[in-house]
């Protein structure tokens, strides 16, 4: 079967349909909140860029904190409704926000944001797993991720004319625009509908899904997961970092780096998790994806030897190959983090999933601007061996997993 007729199947299902526009309109609305919301809170209200970064700081901790309670709570309740919750709670922070005028307020309303969004991400992927087919679901959620890029560009563009001005209504805007745009997402996700053999939720107490982070072999998938998700913070800190360091790259050229990334991740995603459907494949696009993440990392630390045209080709080069790793490892952990969680309690085991890429947003910056970049090639190539480990040791715990799953079924009699 061709990708071209898998996807045109996709676009049969209605539910599919929606999810997908539901997501390019809450990914439109994020994309004018990153954009925007910098030059807003310091620049036309006024707070400090301290007071800023230490509310975006709190409100991160809280999103972490949080995060598997929430989900504990989103399989008790029932995932599609509590996520449309999410979503209307969310949108509302975003109006309070656009009219704060001090610090702690921001901090209060920031933080319930971030919570919403966070705890919102697998409670998505768990919908998702409800409204299509174990051979449908990884190609679904590439297709979501390929729009959501399309809708953070166009949101960012839509928020620039906005930022742009001196006029503060025009400013809130931004914030207003988001919390418009979350809002209609979150009412969209009322018409998504669940497949037939979806499982009823019976999930006997709130407080039933906080048994997964005693499942430790998931938890420890979710840790080496973090570790091949340092990714993120690659193409956000380690390219820009690299580039600056070089007095013989212009500055412009990390932008248009992750222009190409964009770009590529938009058209090829769904092709790149074409066949990934089980946990052989899964383990298969793991290991591609570190192999070429590693390579990526090589690539740059052989690229210091360079000076003039062979560096910016050495860095073409590494971004097609991160790029090509960041899409086989969104494919495989996407199909292993399903693998390998219960029905009745998944949108807990995807939070706890989720919590190896919230400890990647935390120490990954880290990592590139106080380990890698100031050891330059050497600090490349320990990159490049920590994503061949990271790699080992997730698809070594996902085999366990997997096995473990099954005698658990068998026994079950399922």
């Amino acid at each position: 079967m061709s990708d071209r007729v898998s996807l045109h199947q996709l676009l049969q299902n209605s539910s599919i349909r929606t999810l997908i526009f539901t997501m390019l309109i809450a990914a439109f609305g994020s994309g004018m909140f990153l954009a925007g919301s910098t030059i807003f809170f310091t620049k036309t209200i006024g707070l400090t860029p301290v007071s800023f970064a230490t509310g975006l700081a709190i409100a991160s901790v809280v999103a972490l904190l949080t995060s598997l309670p929430v989900g504990a709570l989103a399989d008790w309740i029932g995932v599609q409704r509590f996520l449309v919750g999410l979503h209307l709670v969310r949108a509302t922070t975003f109006i309070v926000l656009a009219f704060v005028g001090d610090a702690v307020t921001f901090t209060v309303f920031a933080s319930v944001q971030a919570l919403c969004q966070q705890a919102s991400i697998p409670i998505l992927q768990a919908l998702i797993g409800r409204a299509t087919d174990t051979s449908t679901r990884t190609t679904t959620l590439a297709l979501i991720r390929s729009i959501r890029n399309v809708g953070f560009s166009l949101g960012a563009l839509a928020a620039a004319p906005l930022i742009a001005t001196d006029n503060l209504w025009l400013n809130r805007g931004v914030m207003i625009g988001t919390g418009i745009a979350i809002m209609v997402a979150g009412t969209l996700l009322v018409f998504v509908r669940q497949t037939p053999d979806a499982p009823p939720q019976h999930v006997p107490s709130p407080f039933a899904g906080l048994r997964s982070i005693r499942d430790l072999r998931y938890l420890g998938v979710a840790g080496v997961n973090g570790i091949l998700s340092l990714h993120m913070s690659m193409l956000s800190v380690g390219f820009p970092l690299w580039v600056a360091s070089r007095s013989d790259v212009n500055d412009s050229i990390a932008p248009l780096l992750l222009a190409i990334n964009t770009g590529i991740v938009i058209l090829a995603q769904v092709p790149f998790s074409h066949g990934v459907n089980d946990i052989g494949s899964a383990r298969r696009a793991i290991w591609l994806a570190a192999s070429v993440l590693a390579a990526s990392c090589i690539t740059l630390a052989v690229a210091g030897l360079f000076t003039g045209t062979m560096t910016l080709v050495a860095l073409i080069v590494a971004i097609l190959l991160f790029t090509c790793g960041e899409m086989w490892h969104s494919a495989g952990s996407w199909e292993v983090s399903f693998r390998l969680a219960p029905e009745s309690a998944r949108s807990s085991y995807l939070s706890v999933f989720a919590l190896g890429i919230a400890a990647q947003d935390t120490i990954g910056p880290l990592l590139f601007s106080a380990v890698v970049l100031p050891n330059g090639g050497l600090g490349w190539m320990g990159l490049a061996l920590l994503f061949l480990l990271g790699a080992a040791g997730a698809t070594t715990l996902v085999r366990k997993g997997s096995e473990i799953n099954v005698e658990r079924k068998a026994k079950n009699g399922d």
